[in-house]
């Protein structure tokens, strides 16, 4: 095999992983035993050095000037007076940054684009570049740097997020549709400069009603997320010294698109039938102080641990009893972190709201998951299955192998060779 150079451009990756960028690293993971691999990460450079070698393969972090001020304001300390005047600041440079969107012809930050544009271009000889959306920016970038730099150079975009149907993305529906047009546009021009365009679940109603004529240009791939995690002081065993049952809920929480409301009513009942569960939350997202709250109320029993290292974040999944998922309100939308709960081998319970939520459908492949349905009140008579379900299982583990076998077109081997093949074909 010829070996090639590869960039990927996202969001967040090492040392603070978002669920895109845990997914790119399984892929450089793959790629990088038989190629040159490049990560350019649009993440916080604060006590962070703007590049750097990880892993064997090299990081390179792009940060506009809009974001810095906000990354500055948000590590300061939180010293009452001080803490007051960065929130005036933060509300006036979000405010801000509002208003640009609101008034720009498209949802997308040209000093972004611009970023990413002023890195590729010092990269030399690039085979492949891979810009994953979210952030649509790093595919605009792409395109720019082919057009400009490299027309040889062949962009195989990786679609997780939408752009033009996100519900977070464009700040509200009015704005949205205002733009949904615009938007289909750049996603047309995306596809046609692309050689070949992966997407997960979330794009698939999308491509059908808008692109249909595109069809042999897309490859429809999982998550690549089932990895075995069995190095070092993961493989510990769980301790049962008093008797505790832990269930973990680790990643993002969104009062809109992801809200845990009904889900923490359900629990305060849990712990108030057994004392002996505790709920940890190490999540980033706007539901901080709801989560405060609820531990005010059970102190013993539920605790917010707020954002953390992806490393800490994984050696607390593999500590846990129990792992704790929560549904997303749009069900096109497929939380990522499943594929790494499923590969950690733990019990699962999930709480959804509506049916077509695929999480059902593959934890009742993982056969180790209970689904429990939170659209009306919960009774007695699931209170007592839930609890049943964490005593019978806590301390069960499903091998590696088994979860690999189940779910192999989630692994990154798997999805690494369609891409090279893809550049190849």
């Amino acid at each position: 095999m010829i070996a090639i150079k590869i960039v990927f451009l996202t969001s967040s990756y090492y040392p603070y992983f978002s669920a895109i960028g845990k997914c790119v690293y399984n892929l450089v993971n793959e790629m990088k035993k038989n190629h040159e691999v490049i990560v350019i990460s649009n993440m916080s450079i604060l006590n962070l050095p703007q590049e750097e070698i990880f892993d064997n393969h090299k990081i390179i972090r792009v940060r506009t000037t809009a974001m810095k001020k906000r990354d500055i304001i948000q590590e300061q300390d939180e010293v009452f007076l001080k803490s007051k005047i960065n929130e005036i600041k933060m509300i006036s440079l979000r405010s801000f940054e509002y208003s640009k969107v609101i008034m720009s012809k498209t949802t997308t930050q040209k000093y972004l684009v611009k970023e990413y544009l002023k890195k590729l271009s010092n990269v030399e000889n690039i085979d492949i570049i891979i810009p994953t959306c979210y952030p649509f920016e790093s595919i605009l970038a792409s395109q720019k740097y082919k057009r400009k730099y490299n027309k040889n150079v062949k962009i195989i975009p990786f679609l997780f997020d939408k752009f033009s149907d996100s519900p977070t993305l464009h700040r509200n529906n009015i704005n949205k549709k205002w733009k949904y047009k615009e938007h289909l546009v750049l996603e047309e021009k995306m596809i046609k400069d692309a050689e070949k365009v992966f997407y997960v679940d979330s794009w698939i109603d999308h491509t059908e009603k808008h692109f249909k004529k595109y069809r042999k240009k897309f490859i429809h791939v999982e998550h690549p997320l089932i990895v075995e995690y069995n190095h070092g002081k993961l493989n510990k065993k769980i301790k049962n010294e008093d008797n505790f049952i832990d269930i973990v809920y680790t990643g993002v929480l969104d009062k809109k698109v992801r809200s845990p409301f009904r889900t923490l009513k359900i629990i305060s009942k849990l712990v108030e039938k057994n004392n002996k569960l505790r709920f940890h939350f190490y999540v980033l997202g706007n539901c901080g102080n709801e989560l405060d709250e609820y531990h005010m109320e059970y102190p013993n029993n539920i605790f917010n641990h707020g954002q953390v290292k992806s490393d800490v974040a994984l050696f607390k999944i593999m500590e846990s009893n129990i792992l704790l998922s929560i549904g997303n309100t749009d069900v096109s939308l497929i939380p990522s972190k499943i594929f790494e709960y499923m590969s950690c081998g733990k019990p699962i319970i999930h709480f959804y709201t509506s049916e077509d939520d695929r999480v059902i459908s593959l934890l009742n492949n993982y056969n180790l998951g209970f689904c429990v349905k939170q659209d009306k009140e919960i009774d007695e008579h699931m209170i007592n299955q839930i609890t049943e379900f964490f005593d019978v299982n806590k301390f069960r583990n499903m091998p590696f192998d088994e979860v690999e076998k189940n779910f192999f077109e989630a692994t990154p081997k798997f999805i690494s060779k369609k891409i090279i093949n893809s550049f190849s074909d």
